[in-house]
């Protein structure tokens, strides 16, 4: 299938392929950024957030600054000496539990990922179209809730017009803030919207659908405090807004961050015919559980200057990051190069290839909450605010009063570093994808190595071989992302 609207554009000697907005003439309507986090930085029993300087209950893989460790400061990030990721000012780092299959054997191997991470930041609020305020630098947060076997909702969730009182809670957020999306790109299926699916399906609906992967996806809590950097169960210092992603933030809650939405694709199809099950790292074959955390450390002023700039983040960005000229680039050659130095205390534990999950982490279906030994869980979920009811089975829960907020103003420094001139990949780089909303219309790239022609496919190239760059674009409906 050829698709219009398309132009050629060229960056260094790598020749990278735009589709523009054609489906119903509708120009995006988001101010956003990928940050595309080519290289996983590492895999490890590390979570210096739920888990500072000891070895964390579950193992998660890492995307960001190398100098991620167990106990990582501030000045420890912003002098590492490389980021997995593509934008070099950013010493941030990202991480999530890592997915497994278990053979029928006993035997946990991980699933690949399809290059790295894709971080999202959207900088405008969506109510008064209100821009964002940057993240302070240490600031540190997490989505989600390890613990979780079971979801209380309606999946697919009906459209945002009919959501009562009950889900709209935090607890109700947050759980609609992880999805699980089928990736197929040439089987004539209609693809999924981002969000759409909360939970894993059963492996043969993904072997028989999912020929090119399952995306796991995550959006964080936009809305903060605006005082604390942290919090004691690392939610309460932020709340989602009223519609996951937009919407209005509760009291106490008055200043709109940048929106943080991770993809992560992995390879589920290597496995399809195999007697066994997907697993997270953190015994999870749900999904429910999945979760993630996020630790900033960009270097002072640069998110704030890229986010008041015109280019890099007005609602008719590209969300391309070379189109900022004020982020330094590189490319995913220079990525994928980036490692962190694995701590002492965990550079014997075999990760691949095990009869148990490393940290003796158990496979827990539920419904019930799951069990964890070991190091401090990620128990907390969103707090409500006080006149709140969480969700129960019991009773269902009432709306948190949400108030219409303008977020604090930030001064910072001129930006004056220069973009590198490529962000082409190397030859052979796994496919991205990423997603967007164009009005109500979700949108849906899909990236992959070296053009050949000035035409759209439909077809994502088999793994094993090398890989073209495109970018598709495609319709899902009236979705939240």
């Amino acid at each position: 299938m050829v698709n219009p609207g398309v132009k050629l554009r060229s960056f260094g000697a790598m020749p990278i392929l735009l589709v523009v907005a054609f489906l119903l003439n509708v120009a995006p309507t988001e101010a956003f950024f990928r940050h595309l986090c080519f290289g996983e930085l590492g895999n490890g029993r590390v979570d210096p957030i739920m888990a500072p300087g000891q070895p964390s209950q579950h193992l998660h893989v890492s995307f960001g600054a190398s100098n991620f460790g167990l106990d990582p400061t501030l000045d420890d990030l912003l002098v590492s000496n490389c980021t997995s990721c593509s934008i070099t000012q950013d010493h941030s780092v990202y991480w999530a539990p890592r997915m497994y299959f278990e053979h029928s054997n006993g035997t946990f191997e991980m699933v690949p990922t399809t290059g790295g991470m894709t971080v999202y930041y959207f900088t405008e609020s969506g109510e008064n179209n209100v821009s964002s305020t940057a993240f302070p630098q240490n600031f540190r947060m997490i989505a989600g809730n390890s613990l979780k076997r079971a979801y209380y909702g309606l999946d697919p969730y009906p459209p945002m017009a009919a959501w009562k009182p009950s889900d709209m809670t935090q607890q109700a957020l947050m759980e609609k803030a992880l999805g699980f999306n089928c990736m197929h790109y040439d089987n004539g299926i209609p693809n999924e919207g981002s969000l759409e699916h909360h939970g894993m399906r059963d492996k043969s609906f993904i072997d028989a659908t999912c020929e090119d992967g399952i995306r796991a996806e995550l959006m964080f809590p936009s809305c903060w405090n605006g005082k604390d950097l942290d919090s004691d169960n690392h939610t309460t210092h932020v709340a989602y807004p009223s519609e996951i992603k937009y919407g209005l933030c509760p009291e106490g809650f008055p200043v709109k961050l940048p929106i943080l939405f991770y993809e992560t694709i992995y390879q589920t199809q290597r496995f399809a015919g195999m007697d066994g099950q997907f697993v997270f790292s953190n015994g999870d074959p749900t999904g429910y559980g999945y979760h993630g955390d996020f630790l900033c450390g960009w270097e002072e002023g640069v998110l704030q200057s890229a986010i008041d700039s015109t280019v890099c983040t007005s609602v008719n960005s590209t969300g391309l990051q070379e189109d900022c000229p004020i982020f330094s680039l590189q490319d995913s050659a220079a990525a994928t190069q980036c490692k962190m130095e694995v701590p002492e205390a965990l550079q014997q534990e075999q990760i691949d290839l095990v009869q148990d999950l490393p940290g003796n982490i158990k496979v827990q279906a539920g419904p019930e909450p799951a069990m964890m030994p070991g190091a401090a869980p990620h128990s907390a979920a969103p707090s409500e605010p006080a006149n709140a009811t969480a969700p129960s089975a019991a009773a269902e829960p009432t709306l948190p009063p949400v108030t219409a907020t303008v977020p604090t103003t930030s001064v910072s420094p001129t930006v004056t570093s220069t973009p590198d001139s490529s962000l082409a990949a190397a030859d052979g780089q796994i496919t991205l994808t990423s997603t967007y909303m164009s009005g109500t219309l979700e949108v849906h790239m899909i990236l992959v190595e070296d053009i050949v022609t000035v035409t759209v496919s439909e077809t994502a190239a088999p793994t094993a071989a090398p890989l073209k760059r495109h970018i598709h674009r495609h319709s899902h409906g009236n979705r939240l992302v």
